[in-house]
């Protein structure tokens, strides 16, 4: 059902699955009803998605939470209601510095969490590529404060240039969040332009004092 009227979600995808080694998907009817039948006994995952809400795993009020294992015995039947949430989201266009399109940029949507008792932004949703209109839409957010980036350039580069956060600046505390509520939408227009960037060199020594070969990596402590 949705969260919001209690009417039936007909159409949504109900995926069982345990620990990756079973799956069984099935679709609700006009009332919202599913039934997964001859299952074996074993712990199992529920998961239902559809379009224009919110995924949820059930044990989950909301997205994000900790979901809860339904545990089977043989011959055991289970009820599992989940409640749906409309899912809001983030659109807009991606230009370059003369207001042409830009096609193929990433955009992802971010989120701040905590994770291991330090605050982190992890991504929300698939993301979204722009078209040939440099418009992008992200869906399916659950209500919460959203950062947005874009990435021009192929994923798979070495000297991919750094994402830019909305609206259009490669500094994380210079970014602006965006607030969702439930089904709400809102824009995010970015204008990419040519900007300076840091370097960062030095040498790297083993024990003795002689440089050695090593693998440096630069990593956030945002993202």
């Amino acid at each position: 059902t949705t969260t919001d009227t209690g009417a039936p979600v007909r159409g949504a995808e109900v995926r069982l699955s345990s620990r990756g080694s079973y799956n069984r998907l099935v679709t609700t009817e006009n009332d919202g009803s599913f039934r997964l039948s001859d299952l074996p006994a074993g712990e199992y995952r529920l998961t239902v998605s559809r379009t224009g809400f919110t995924p949820l795993v059930f044990g989950q009020r909301r997205p994000l939470e900790a979901p809860t294992t339904i545990n089977l015995s043989e011959g055991e039947t289970f009820t599992a209601n989940l409640a749906l949430t409309r899912g809001g989201a983030i659109h807009g266009r991606v230009i370059d510095e003369f207001g042409d399109p830009i096609a193929g940029t990433r955009v992802q949507v971010l989120r701040s969490r905590m994770v291991r008792g330090q605050r982190r932004l992890q991504a929300m949703g698939p993301g979204d590529l722009t078209d040939d209109t440099g418009a992008f839409r992200v869906y399916g957010l659950p209500p919460g404060d959203y950062y947005v980036t874009a990435s021009t350039g192929p994923a798979d580069a070495v000297r991919r240039p750094p994402p830019l956060f909305f609206p259009g600046t490669p500094s994380f505390s210079e970014g602006q969040n965006i607030t969702l509520a439930i089904g709400t939408e809102a824009a995010a227009d970015f204008q990419i332009v040519p900007m300076r960037s840091a370097r960062v060199s030095g040498i790297v020594f083993n024990a003795s004092g002689a440089p050695v070969q090593a693998m440096v990596q630069l990593m956030s402590e945002a993202v």
